[in-house]
């Protein structure tokens, strides 16, 4: 747009009289569209604009072939373009015209198209004719190459094998495998603010508070690993205060605090033991185990943060009590005694006696019990790292009306529910029948009777272990005991027995209501059976 060499920008300047040709408008025209454009360019970079629709996220269809959905969203080019998906689209990615060899990356580019639009033709004067208007719209492309960002933004790659049959969302989004979703690459594009809403950006800024206290009284207690902890929550808190911490980065961060939280665990087992008998530190930890699969699955929704704040503040206010314990102090160094003297050895206190297997009991670990097809009318399971016998106390036949008007079994709020008739093999090789029930969304509920108060109970679920993460929250009497994650998945011996254990203090009736609530409303929560075991030790 420079005149006479002159660098810079050109705009029109109306004055009264002047004569105006169709080069003027163009030039008009073209100074705000390449003002814009430097303003994306420099301000806010290349790659996909959040927060507006469903941000151009890429994901499986399930539908057991080679294509993808496209949600909308809006994205910035190379040259500073607006590219905007207004409307969903499947992309399909035929591998023999992309990729002109396997294995090869196959990549998923938004691609920005000025397309002319509303031909008209001067009828007095014919040779005077063009298009009117010029329509902004894209085109997705299958490339075998990374783009370069100037011809479009990448969306996703994903690694074709002669192998792949079905493109599915990565299980692993920090390692995808062929065939799986690969995001790592997409771009961003830079913005500033937060969508996070101010009450809540006030307990996001308590709770961090608290936790910084907490953590800092464990690492003058000699559990270093707080520190890294405290820093990742310091530098959140940072974001926080700066309005840089938008709700995709808070989820992010969440998921980094329970990696950390994770090592922390591991640093108090070796280096402050004592803790782990201290109710409010049990709290915390359980907690933490059941955000892990919230945060994986959490989304950029206020009901998401909400419930992620929600949960982890409740368990700050369990670190803060049990950060109050001091370690034990170091046992003082042993007198060297005169040669002379006797040396005497202290008594050593008796260690508790172990729980002895009962003679017919069925000696299983918890993995095994997960892949038997017997399950046997009393046990000896180790868990924790603790043999007890369990004693089959009660069991419902799912599928069967007797059984579950016996026990109160229903299935409420949910999107879809359905019966079903399935044969498939354990790990063990022995291939069963069995009638069950599932349930998109909504929960399920059932009664279990013949209960000892006070003491520890399993429950094993007969599942269709095809396809995993599925996370439930396990309530007893209306009171939440934690999550229920179904992690991985078995496609040739689709059968398993998934476990969970309610803590005895959980179990104050001889009888109690169970509830299973779906946490994640698009995944099918299947159940062929239910097997209640209690400790009897």
């Amino acid at each position: 747009m420079a005149q006479e060499n002159r660098q810079g920008y050109l705009r029109l300047n109306h004055f009264h009289g002047l004569r105006l040709e169709s080069e003027d408008f163009e030039t008009g025209e073209k100074y705000h569209v390449e003002k814009r454009k430097l303003h994306n360019r420099l301000l806010h970079g290349v790659g996909i604009v959040r927060r507006w629709q469903g941000e151009l996220k890429v994901a499986g269809r399930r539908r057991g072939d080679m294509s993808v959905d496209v949600n909308t969203g809006y994205a910035i080019d190379g040259n500073g373009n607006d590219i905007i998906l207004w409307e969903p689209k499947i992309v399909t990615i035929d591998a023999g015209k992309a990729l002109p060899k396997l294995p090869a990356t196959a990549h998923v580019v938004l691609k920005y198209v000025d397309e002319p639009v509303d031909f008209v033709v001067n009828k007095a004067n014919p040779k005077f004719k063009g298009h009117r208007r010029i329509f902004e719209t894209c085109r997705i492309d299958i490339e075998a190459k990374a783009p370069d960002p100037k011809d479009g933004v990448e969306l996703c790659r994903i690694l074709i094998t002669e192998d792949t049959r079905e493109i599915t969302d990565a299980r692993d989004p920090g390692a995808p495998g062929p065939g799986e979703i690969d995001l790592r690459y997409m771009p961003l594009a830079g913005a500033s603010g937060t969508t996070i809403g101010s009450d809540l950006v006030q307990q996001i800024r308590t709770m961090f508070a608290e936790l910084r206290g907490s953590l800092g009284s464990l690492a003058r207690n000699g559990v270093h690993s707080a520190r890294d902890l405290r820093a990742a929550i310091t530098t959140l808190t940072m974001l926080l205060e700066t309005g840089t911490l938008d709700s995709p980065e808070f989820i992010k961060g969440i998921r980094m605090i329970l990696e950390l939280a994770e090592e922390m665990r591991g640093d108090v087992d070796a280096n402050f033991p004592e803790l782990n008998g201290v109710r409010e530190w049990e709290s915390w930890k359980e907690v933490i185990e059941g955000l892990k699969g919230v945060a994986k699955e959490a989304k950029p929704l206020r009901g998401d943060i909400e419930n992620l704040v929600n949960r982890l503040t409740m368990a700050s206010g369990n670190l803060r009590l049990a950060s109050d314990v001091k370690p034990k102090p170091p046992a003082p160094k042993p007198v060297k005694k005169e040669a002379a003297a006797a040396t005497e050895e202290p008594e050593k206190p008796a260690e508790p006696e172990k729980p002895k297997k009962a003679p017919d009991a069925v000696a299983l670990t918890w993995e095994q019990l997960k892949e038997s097809s017997q399950l046997p009318a009393r046990i000896f399971l180790e868990v924790d790292g603790v043999g007890k016998n369990y004693d089959l106390v009660d069991q419902i036949a799912v599928g069967e009306r007797g059984s579950e008007l016996e026990h109160g079994f229903a299935i409420e709020g949910a999107k879809q529910d359905w019966s079903t008739n399935q044969s498939f093999s354990y790990p063990d090789g022995v291939k069963t029948t069995a009638r069950g029930k599932a349930h998109v969304g909504g929960l399920s509920k059932w009664n279990i009777k013949n209960l000892v108060p006070g003491k520890d109970v399993v429950i094993a679920k007969r599942i269709d272990f095809v396809r995993g993460d599925i996370v439930t929250r396990i309530e007893l009497d209306g009171k939440a005991v934690g999550d229920w994650r179904i992690d991985g998945s078995d496609r040739k011996n689709r059968w398993r027995n998934w476990l969970f254990r309610v803590p005895g203090d959980a179990v104050k009736k001889d009888a109690v209501e169970c509830r299973q609530v779906a946490v994640e409303a698009d995944r099918d929560v299947n159940m062929f059976g239910l097997w209640f075991y209690q400790a009897k030790d």
